[in-house]
């Protein structure tokens, strides 16, 4: 077992006039190497369930566990720490940052590990290789198009060589093409041994056969398994 969620709740402004119960009472499993995709409409908690998952926040209540580890409740560094060795993320609007270069964005989630520069080099030459970005990489971001921002982004998640992939809605702003090409590599990912989760609306995303399970979120509870 990789990620162990059991009971998971998260509250916003809690004990405000507009609190939020974004995920309420969520319980699950994920497998090494398994493909997760989480759907459900807008607002439905996809993205707060993947954000705790992932440790990018603390649960009101209830636990994560990262290979047997609880990680939930860890101070901030400790989480952190966890982010950068075992998730990279891929988020729907691709979160670069537009006035520097490939490399330099792709790099970003090194720059805390005090790696030295010549092998935070390497490693981003060789990732932007395997997504065919090699002539890419002085190239300022917001001169890409959107296919090659989209695999930028990927190649970011990937630079810490982590576990686990989580994708936030990532086909919203691809055209039929580049959402082809977007499952293209995660499918090579799992291939390679990554384990996947994607929170998705689009039925595209969900029902491709990379896609090992399929479960459904309406209201901050998770449904159960629309395919196994």
């Amino acid at each position: 077992m990789l990620i162990k969620a059991e009971k998971l709740c998260k509250i916003y402004n809690r004990h405000q006039p507009d609190e939020m119960n974004a995920v309420n009472d969520v319980s699950l499993e994920i497998e090494r190497n398994e493909v997760v995709a989480i759907t459900g409409p807008s607002g439905s908690g996809k993205t707060s369930l993947l954000s705790l998952l992932g440790c990018m926040s603390r649960p009101t209540s209830g636990r994560v566990q990262l290979a047997g580890r609880t990680v939930s409740q860890l101070p901030e560094s400790f989480l952190a720490a966890i982010r950068r060795e075992h998730f990279g993320f891929i988020f729907q609007h691709f979160n670069l940052i537009r006035e520097i270069s490939v490399i330099e964005n792709v790099l970003l989630p090194l720059v805390p590990t005090g790696i030295p520069m010549s092998q935070m080099k390497l490693r981003g030459d060789k990732v932007l290789a395997q997504l065919a970005l090699g002539d890419k990489a002085k190239v300022k971001a917001n001169r890409l198009s959107g296919g090659e921002q989209q695999r930028v982004a990927i190649a970011r998640a990937l630079i810490a060589e982590p576990q686990v992939i989580i994708a936030d809605e990532p086909t919203a702003h691809l055209d039929s093409r580049l959402a082809t090409e977007l499952l293209d590599i995660l499918t090579v990912l799992h291939e390679a041994g990554k384990t996947i989760l994607i929170a998705t609306h689009d039925p595209y995303v969900y029902e491709h056969p990379l896609i090992s399970r399929v479960l459904s979120m309406s209201d901050g509870t998770l449904r159960g398994a629309v395919r196994s």
